[in-house]
């Protein structure tokens, strides 16, 4: 059997290269073969890497033909149960060693990430604490060892693809190092990642922008795409199990870039969100915001305008369902989705109800230097150092508002601060837009959210409660006890330090948002 795969090389959001591989499975063992090209810094260039095993995974042989850094070498390695007999020629010299390893190790040359086709063959059929020996070509093992499986599924317009993610720790006489293994339903190798180094070799059936990782499913789930201005946003409609009729549906609003499931620390918040919305009988949209996953649309010149402009496009495209009740539609914004949501509830009529999740209460300036602030006070620096910082960005915020002043900025300064999205952000206020919002309001923020202060659910309650009155202006606050900004339960321990102490948010989430739908964007009598 014959198979056979291309990998892409990525490093950060960096292409590095790709590599092309070959398994054969035979009667008499496994042959590996590959070749490909990774850019500087690493520079390697591999004409043919060839490895040999027996069926029981004893390696026989390794060659490597290449250059590197512009230098012609060969490898040749031979194996017995003890040894590895190293060659090594490279620009008319020859260097040998005897290196001594375990038996049945598995050869993984440093930078040639076909290889670890081997490693993905080898814990496909393993079980979790498995620890197998690691030969790199130089003079001491490693070793890997597994420690937990997850299932995995990727899907895409024209299909799912069921992954396996086994969590490994490489051991080296330097210390530890995690890695992730992705298998796919053969047990051969989907995707490599060695999170501290940020490199990942992908197979590129799976690097599609169409093809996005499903964290969560529900029974209810249908994928979506929704007409906005010149593309189309790609979403997940979750219904009620069972469900006929016009229902009242939720927009879900989630931080910038991110993907439809709101995933932070491995929790998809929005995922388990629209689960139990549906649960309780509301119908949910949830997206992925213009530029990100499988949604169209350019990103670099948006603004909090732009990203409204998204969700009032949503907000239509329900009221042209027809299992939508058009006068039951609420919006619910995350984080810093909050303003995007405020924008967007302002200008949809159709919109009955907006709630706002741990969202910033200030003006975006204000929220900048606070956030500012505490990253400094956690980074240690002085009271000088504070204060000169601060007074930076205070001339790069006056700067970005009035276009005066950048020649006192320095250029990698304003390279970092001048875009389309962070002025807009720097100029929101909450205060000023909430003037346009008679819609009934709902503030939930965690007790314990270090992200965004529990102080901005009262500012903006505060807001919310000095609009003009109408017969539809109401506002309510819930503070949720022992949660964190993602609404999971935190543990506080000595010295402040805290851990996450579920991956589920919380029920009272959920009981104070669904028990406030219900009020506010009732059903007819």
């Amino acid at each position: 059997m014959v198979h056979t795969a291309t990998f892409e090389i990525v490093a950060g959001a960096s292409r590095l290269g790709q590599e092309n591989v070959t398994i054969s499975d035979t009667a008499t063992g496994w042959l590996i073969t590959s070749s490909g090209r990774l850019i500087p810094p690493v520079d390697l260039t591999t004409s043919r890497v060839e490895v040999t095993y027996t069926r029981d995974w004893q390696p026989q042989r390794l060659t490597i033909d290449g250059t590197s850094r512009g230098a012609t070498f060969g490898v040749l390695v031979t194996f017995t149960e003890a040894a590895a007999s190293f060659t090594l020629d490279q620009s008319g010299n020859r260097t040998t060693a005897v290196h001594k390893v375990s038996p049945r190790t598995l050869v993984l040359p440093t930078n040639i990430f076909s290889t670890y086709e081997v490693l993905a063959i080898r814990l496909s059929t393993a079980q979790v604490g498995a620890r197998f020996p690691i030969y790199t070509t130089g003079e001491n093992e490693m070793t890997v060892t597994l420690n937990t499986v997850t299932p995995r599924r990727m899907t895409s317009p024209e299909g799912t693809v069921d992954l396996r993610q086994c969590d490994v720790t490489f051991t080296q006489q330097g210390g530890t190092s995690p890695g992730e293994v992705w298998l796919d339903k053969d047990g051969y190798l989907a995707r490599f990642v060695l999170p501290a180094q940020g490199i990942a070799a992908i197979r590129n059936d799976l690097t599609s922008v169409m093809m996005r990782e499903e964290r969560i499913k529900h029974v209810g789930d249908e994928q979506v795409f929704i007409p906005s201005t010149g593309f189309s946003l790609a979403g997940t409609w979750t219904k009620p199990a069972g469900a006929t009729g016009r229902l009242p549906a939720v927009v879900l609003v989630g931080s910038g870039a991110q993907d439809r499931d709101e995933t932070a620390a491995g929790i998809p918040i929005f995922g388990q969100l629209a689960g139990a919305l549906a649960d309780s009988g509301y119908a949910v949209v949830r997206y992925d915001r213009r530029g990100s996953g499988q949604s169209g649309g350019r990103t670099e010149n948006a603004t909090l305008t732009t990203y409204a402009d998204d969700v009032v496009r949503i907000v239509e495209w329900l009221v042209a369902r027809k299992d939508v009740d058009k006068n039951r539609i609420a919006i619910v914004g995350y984080g810093e989705g909050g303003p995007v949501a405020m924008l967007a509830t302002s200008r949809a009529k159709a919109v009955g109800a907006l709630a706002l999740l741990g969202a910033h209460g200030s003006t975006g300036r204000e929220v900048a230097l606070e956030v500012q602030q505490q990253e400094l006070i956690r980074a240690g620096a002085s009271e000088g150092e504070r204060t000169a910082k601060i007074a930076l960005q205070n001339r790069v915020f006056d700067a970005m508002t009035t276009g005066k002043g950048w020649d006192m900025i320095p250029p990698e300064v304003r390279r970092a601060s001048d875009t389309p999205w962070f002025r807009s952000f720097i100029v929101f206020d909450p205060a000023a837009t909430l003037t346009k919002v008679p819609q009934p309001m709902l503030i939930v923020h965690g007790a314990l959210d270090q992200q965004v202060l529990p102080a901005h659910a009262d500012r903006l309650e505060r807001t919310a409660a000095a609009r003009k009155p109408s017969m539809r202006t109401t506002t309510k606050k819930a503070v949720i006890p022992g949660v964190s900004h993602l609404f999971v339960p935190l543990q506080v321990g000595d010295g402040g330090q805290t851990t996450l102490q579920s991956k589920a948010i919380s029920p009272m989430l959920v009981s104070v948002l669904t028990a406030w739908l219900k009020d506010a964007i009732p059903p007819k009598k």
